[in-house]
């Protein structure tokens, strides 16, 4: 199986506008039974044995437990966050040699790199977000309604040997189906406060184009053996001033990947050659966002 990556030019700035990511979060909408509660503590007791019987490494014994995603696409309902949230707590309640990196951390590690839940459901690319946030050890849970209104749980923990799959029933609740299929709100940045950059236009201003064929020479960044090991998927958004030089700078990165993937596309990015935005024919510098796109064939 091999790469490609393909680059474009995004006319709109990427800066979202959107304050969905402040609902992180749904544990206030979701109250559990007793019976319930009982049941995630259990999942949670069974997965902090299997942490425990690991050898911990001393300087890094934290454990991050990622949002639950639906079995059946793997994206995020209002569910598997909620469920996510409380699964935290009760791990926490049992953690003896080890802690657990506050939810709200990775929060604001997710807003800041923008990673999507597709990402972080690969297990190699959650190893590397443990690592990011010196954590050994990774929690993926998968969850499923029956038809009988119960929740299959399965959790599985990630970097510490072996992974094992444990599966927990979780009784049918009155709020489970209508969270269920209710998606989370997308993991997005927050709006960037942008600097004014004297003499510099923004791709959109008034009279601001940019001309057709506008690489002249743009070459991709590749593959490196990890993200291919990982079967990487995703993409790097950049935003860079193209001067009427015709070269990229000032970049800054608006999303993040994983394995080093950011660098590469700096650095890619850096050596690129282009025609230069122009306003009233004339040619300017704009800052210009830009993405680039790994996919596997």
């Amino acid at each position: 199986m091999r790469g490609t990556i393909y680059f474009r030019i995004l006319v709109l700035g990427l800066v979202c506008q959107s304050s969905a990511l402040h609902c992180w979060g749904q544990s206030s909408t979701l109250s559990l039974s007793k019976l319930v509660q009982s049941q995630l503590e259990q999942s949670a007791s069974q997965a902090a044995k299997r942490i425990q019987e690991a050898k911990i490494v001393l300087n890094r014994p934290g454990v991050v437990v990622l949002d639950f995603v639906n079995l059946d696409d793997n994206k995020r309902s209002k569910l598997g966050v909620a469920l996510a949230d409380r699964f935290s707590d009760a791990l926490e309640s049992y953690a003896s040699n080890f802690k657990v990196v506050p939810r709200s951390t990775l929060q604001d590690f997710l807003r800041d790199c923008w990673l999507d839940s597709e990402e972080t459901h690969n297990q190699e690319v959650a190893k590397w977000l443990g690592d990011q946030l010196h954590a050994i050890g990774v929690i993926q849970g998968s969850i499923q309604l029956l038809s009988d209104g119960q929740v299959k749980l399965l959790v599985r923990v990630i970097g510490l040997g072996p992974v094992r799959v444990t599966e927990s029933r979780l009784a049918a609740s009155p709020d489970f189906r209508d969270l269920f299929e209710k998606v989370a709100p997308a993991i997005i940045p927050e709006p960037q406060k942008a600097d004014e950059e004297s003499g510099i236009y923004k791709l959109g201003d008034r009279g601001v184009v940019m001309p057709d064929g506008v690489c002249i020479y743009c070459p991709n960044p590749s593959y490196n053996n990890p993200a291919r090991a990982a079967k990487y998927q995703g993409s790097v958004r950049l935003s860079a001033i193209l001067g009427i030089d015709g070269r990229l700078t000032a970049i800054r990165v608006v999303k993040y990947a994983p394995f080093g993937l950011t660098d590469l596309a700096i650095e890619s990015v850096r050596t690129w050659q282009m025609k230069p935005c122009e306003k009233d024919g004339k040619p300017v510098a704009a800052r210009v966002p830009i993405e680039i796109v790994w996919r596997l064939l």
